[in-house]
């Protein structure tokens, strides 16, 4: 997360080419895709920091239902935004992660400022199970500071569901105020 971090942070971090230099994501698609009209994405997969083997579920419904054995931390990394310009990323990972700020901590390492700016975010209505967010601002060694938003999504019956970071230049009020998030000065 930090290296990707850190270059999101960068003057290149609006330029997709300069994500697939990152020898630490492996990419699924190998350039970005039009999802909608004008918002691209493009998906690969990382290993966060801290997290052990376990069994996690495969997600699928019914009889194809099971379990493999992996590392929680291996995740799903989208970088999203317009053909000109990365504009976000979003690392999903799997299980419900209750402590954010300690799992953000690990990924940004001892040198990076962490530090929550709200919390106590109301989950969405669909998600079944899931835990309050949190929002914080994250200081990369004198750069730019960049806002995570951490929440839990898609619990159920075929999922254990899955921790989300999504990380932005800009400081998200707005989407704090929607939340009704306790927030932090």
């Amino acid at each position: 997360m930090l290296a990707s971090a850190e270059l999101f942070v960068s003057e290149q971090g609006r330029d997709w080419t300069a994500y697939s230099a990152l020898p630490q994501i492996k990419w699924i698609d190998p350039s970005p895709k039009e999802y909608v009209p004008g918002r691209y994405s493009q998906h690969g997969k990382i290993l966060l920091l801290g997290f052990s083997v376990k069994e996690v579920p495969n997600g699928r419904p019914g009889p194809d239902y099971a379990t493999t054995k992996r590392n929680e931390g291996e995740s799903t990394l989208s970088i999203n935004g317009s053909q000109a310009a990365v504009e976000s990323i979003s690392i999903s990972k799997p299980f419900y992660s209750d402590d954010y700020l300690d799992v953000l901590k690990k990924q940004f390492g001892a040198t990076a400022e962490v530090s929550t700016i709200a919390d106590e975010c109301a989950p969405g209505e669909a998600e079944e199970g899931a835990g309050n967010g949190a929002f914080f601002a994250v200081s990369i060694a004198g750069r730019e500071k960049i806002y995570v938003q951490a929440s839990q999504q898609d619990g159920g019956k075929y999922t254990a569901g899955f921790t989300v970071f999504d990380l932005t230049r800009t400081r998200p009020s707005e989407v704090m105020a929607q939340l009704k998030c306790k927030q932090h000065q």
